[in-house]
């Protein structure tokens, strides 16, 4: 099997013992002796050792060389993405925005001219702070496993929003019993889209939680009501379990017949409408039929702005 690999075409073509069987038996010493003292048979005899020892040592195995080789990558990957998930992490918790205008380029150790952004900034302070091997994992990393581009950081922020909703979903379930608070608003984009909340109990105190953004696209109170009861079947609540439901005063929210507090209680009687405070007091403020309410309110609105623009009066209130 090892013949063909070894013999050249500038040596003697191999005969008998090699490309055919052997017959002349009357010199088969002779043959013999020649066969294994030429070129061809201690080449193919010394593969055929290194076959025998390859197969007896894993180690010197190519599959397995390739395979550790492969496992180590990983594990570099590995643990260059960690350092990489933590920062987001800490920007995240910290509230700071990871990126600006002059994010985009290559990450580099050493500190540049211009502010490459926080993420960038803060994953420097964290790799310099670490050991030598982490600063190499980076040094030396390749520019498809480098895992500090915008798109890796996003998609880690969105991962990192589903495993924070469906942790949010696995006290609500195991709360069993919950409200649900639903704003319009309008983003940057002028889409318009619902915000929904939630408020229930975990640990013997309350909670509320936002939990995600829903486009609409009918603001009528039934195609409201539709799209948030639509959103809360596909989060895998349990609508039945719904007891309260908190809207502002818009009339396709408030409704008493056609509002989206008004169809969700057809569909779940218990589900009990309650007015947001906070729009309640600025109805208040801004409608109310009482003059000495709205001169009140008035009267309050214009002393905050007085001395909340005026750095004397300011400092006249900190020693009252």
């Amino acid at each position: 099997m090892f013949a063909s690999q070894t013999v050249s075409r500038s040596e003697k073509p191999p005969g008998s013992l090699v490309s055919g069987p052997h017959c002349n038996y009357e010199k088969a010493k002779e043959h013999y002796n020649n066969h294994q003292n030429c070129h061809y048979h201690k080449l193919c005899a010394a593969m055929f050792d290194n076959f025998v020892q390859t197969d007896a040592d894993k180690s010197r195995d190519v599959r397995n060389a390739l395979i550790s080789s492969r496992q180590k990558a990983v594990e570099e990957n590995l643990n260059r993405l960690s350092h990489v998930i933590k920062t987001i992490e800490f920007c995240g918790r910290q509230e700071i925005p990871l990126r600006g205008h002059r994010a985009a380029g290559a990450f580099s150790l050493n500190e540049t001219d211009c502010n490459d952004g926080v993420f960038k900034a803060a994953l420097r302070l964290r790799v310099e702070a670490a050991y030598k091997q982490t600063s190499d994992l980076f040094l030396k990393a390749p520019r498809n496993a480098s895992y500090v581009s915008w798109r890796v950081q996003n998609q880690i922020i969105s991962l990192m929003g589903d495993a924070i909703q469906k942790q949010i979903l696995s006290d609500i379930s195991q709360c069993k019993y919950f409200s649900l608070l639903a704003d319009e608003t309008t983003d940057a984009s002028q889409t318009e889209q619902l915000s929904l909340s939630f408020r229930f109990i975990k640990d013997t105190k309350v909670h509320e939680e936002f939990l995600c953004f829903v486009p609409v696209s009918s603001t009528t109170g039934k195609g409201l009501a539709s799209t948030i009861l639509a959103q809360l079947s596909q989060l895998g609540l349990n609508l039945e379990h719904m007891r309260g439901q908190g809207y502002d005063g818009a009339s396709n929210m408030s409704g008493k017949y056609r509002g989206v507090q008004a169809k969700v209680k057809e569909l779940y009687p218990l589900v009990m409408y309650t007015h947001c405070c906070n729009h309640v007091l600025l109805v208040i403020s801004t409608s109310s039929q009482l003059p000495v309410i709205r001169n009140a309110m008035a009267t309050i609105g214009h002393m905050r702005f007085s001395v909340a623009f005026c750095t004397t009066r300011i400092d006249i209130s900190r020693h009252c």
